[in-house]
């Protein structure tokens, strides 16, 4: 009632408490974390669907399109693409987002980027060594970029004819804190010197530098 002390008038109809008032042993704080893991694997869910339909509708522009310098980049921005899609693809399936073990994200990025052009597959006898080593989800993205760029470039490079192409992709650690990534190619696997691949001025060679 008005005017009476030593108690508390009620809420007025349609007020919330205040955040303090909150008990900590609320069910709904509890359920918070949950909720943000939850978020979390949608966005990266939605982000590789949308990847993916992108590179779907440049698949159909590259079908449409002349052979030549036009036809390359566009197939060159497709594997991007697709390369940032299987990233967000591990990252919704992962148990945990703080890390990517690059064991099983990078051969993904190999294979689907080999997959890209038909008949590739025929044509190359791939050697592939990842350690299994941990980085960081902003990690990678630009190592998923750079490994994409080294591969097209490799399958670029393939001729038509001929006996199968030989291509290597190894990482390993150097150190506590350090890591080595070589793509290489040649026609015989003894010509394989593990020197990489000259990746030109393109974004290869920037993310290489960055």
């Amino acid at each position: 009632p008005a005017g009476g002390t030593g108690g508390s008038s009620p809420a007025p109809a349609g007020t919330a408490p205040v955040a303090g008032a909150v008990p900590g042993d609320d069910p709904a704080v509890q359920l918070l974390p949950h909720q943000k893991d939850i978020l979390l694997r949608e966005m990266h869910h939605r982000l590789k669907n949308n990847l993916q339909l992108i590179a779907s509708i440049i698949n159909l522009h590259i079908r449409d399109s002349d052979p030549g310098d036009g036809r390359q980049m566009l197939r060159t921005v497709q594997d991007r693409i697709i390369s940032l899609a299987l990233v967000h693809g591990y990252l919704y399936l992962a148990p945990d987002f703080s890390e990517v073990h690059v064991n099983r994200l990078l051969p993904r990025i190999v294979h689907q980027v080999i997959a890209m052009v038909q008949g590739t597959n025929d044509r190359i006898s791939l050697e592939m060594s990842i350690a299994d080593l941990a980085v960081t989800p902003a990690q990678a993205a630009p190592l998923a970029l750079l490994l994409a760029e080294a591969v097209a470039n490799a399958r670029n490079q393939i001729p038509a004819a001929g006996g199968p192409h030989h291509v290597s992709v190894i990482m390993n650690r150097t150190g506590p804190d350090h890591a080595s990534l070589v793509v290489a190619h040649a026609v015989t696997p003894a010509a394989l010197t593990g020197n990489g691949l000259p990746m030109g001025a393109g974004l290869g060679r920037q993310l290489i530098h960055a």
